[in-house]
């Protein structure tokens, strides 16, 4: 009964909200991305929602800058996933994000990218790393062809994205909080390519 009520609220401000704003300043409203479905049904909730069943909801300013979205965005990228790894029960296609600084670049990136290609990579840089301190020249010169591009690990591994896309298509369609946030990071996504523009 309460959590009805609840909704009831959010639903009659949310309304109120919307009839006082210009068609304009809809946009710039704060965003809640996934409202909850049962403000929208009138079939009475079940008192006992648990966590797995409540939606996936963000709020975003009006005034949030370029930078804070961008913040909003990584948070968002944790959690999808962090749900992602504890749907997938093989650890091997887990995703991993961490930040680095590129070779000649002083400039801190953010990526995200399966357990998998990390252990490849580690693999090869290790097998180039030992022919080259082996001391003998010909096995030095072998170290350093044998390191490998990003496309050649990325041609390397393609049948393991395949499958880890394979996996999200799944879990998209299997389980409603990753839709869920999968549906809100796009949203955030959209409107950071379109920053600006709707000003």
């Amino acid at each position: 009964m309460a959590l009805q009520r609840h909704s009831e609220l959010q639903r009659v401000f949310r309304d109120k909200i919307m009839k006082l704003m210009k068609p304009e300043q809809i946009g710039y409203l704060a965003l809640i991305f996934a409202l909850p479905i049962a403000a929208q049904q009138e079939s009475e909730p079940e008192e006992s929602q648990t966590e797995a069943e409540k939606p996936y909801e963000i709020v975003v300013t009006p005034t949030l800058s370029r930078a804070g979205l961008r913040n909003l965005i990584s948070n968002v990228e944790e959690d999808f996933y962090e749900k992602f790894n504890e749907l997938n029960i093989d650890d091997s296609f887990d995703i991993v994000c961490y930040k680095f600084n590129p070779t000649m670049s002083h400039i801190t990136q953010r990526v995200c990218e399966p357990t998998f290609m990390l252990k490849y990579r580690g693999e090869n840089a290790s097998e180039a790393t030992f022919l080259l301190g082996s001391g003998n020249i010909s096995a030095a010169l072998s170290g350093l062809a044998s390191l490998k591009t990003e496309r050649q690990l990325f041609a390397e591994n393609r049948r393991n994205y395949d499958k880890l896309q394979e996996l999200m298509e799944e879990f998209y369609r299997t389980d409603t909080e990753f839709r869920q946030i999968g549906e809100v990071l796009g949203n955030l996504k959209t409107r950071l390519e379109n920053y600006g523009q709707d000003q």
